[in-house]
């Protein structure tokens, strides 16, 4: 019985170390994201002050 219990203890600790992994994956992922949307917000920002300056120079023709 004891042998069982040291044996599920151990299964669970490579379970929490999985998921400690797991999560340190996530988290790389999430930044990642996180860092290209930034960037994308910052080129959508470019192309609408591109847009403006176009439209501006249109209105002036």
């Amino acid at each position: 019985m004891l042998k069982e219990l040291q044996e599920e203890m151990q299964m669970t600790k490579v379970e929490v170390f999985q998921m400690g992994e797991e999560k340190e994956v996530a988290e790389a992922k999430c930044k990642d994201v996180e860092q290209e949307r930034n960037q994308l917000k910052k080129e959508l920002e470019d192309l609408r002050a591109v847009s403006d300056a176009y439209k501006k120079q249109l209105e002036e023709l």
